[in-house]
């Protein structure tokens, strides 16, 4: 049963994720993106919620915890829903190619998959 206040909270929930997301990405603009080949912002966000939904999957949650099944789903599909940015990552991949920075693009792709799916088995395990 999902009612008014679940709507509320997920919303809170989301745009907590969407800040976080904001946040990075303007830190990196700042400070890290003139040194950088990829979008930095968007890169961290990707591994930090690749880590975190592998951690909060192996955890279990919703089983060993106690916690209700509404908070897992608040903070997987929410929080980390809004915070993980795959269409920013296809966009920024896609106007590296445009801009005719192949190598970078290529880059992005590779080091973005290989550090999520890393990250994800690495939450996943280091409960363990």
């Amino acid at each position: 049963y999902i009612n008014f206040l679940f709507w509320l909270l997920f919303a809170c929930f989301a745009t907590l994720g969407a800040l976080l997301r904001f946040g990075l990405g303007a830190i990196s603009a700042r400070y890290l993106l003139p040194y950088s080949a990829i979008p930095v912002g968007t890169f961290v966000a990707n591994g930090l919620g690749s880590f975190l939904i592998g951690y909060l999957y192996s955890a279990d949650l919703g089983l060993r915890s106690g916690l209700v099944p509404q908070l897992v789903t608040l903070l997987m599909v929410a929080f980390l829903g809004s915070l993980t940015t795959f269409s920013s990552f296809a966009l920024d991949t896609m106007r590296m190619i445009q801009s005719g920075h192949l190598y970078s693009a290529m880059a992005n792709v590779l080091l973005t998959n290989f550090t999520c799916f890393w990250l994800c088995y690495w939450g996943m395990t280091v409960k363990k």
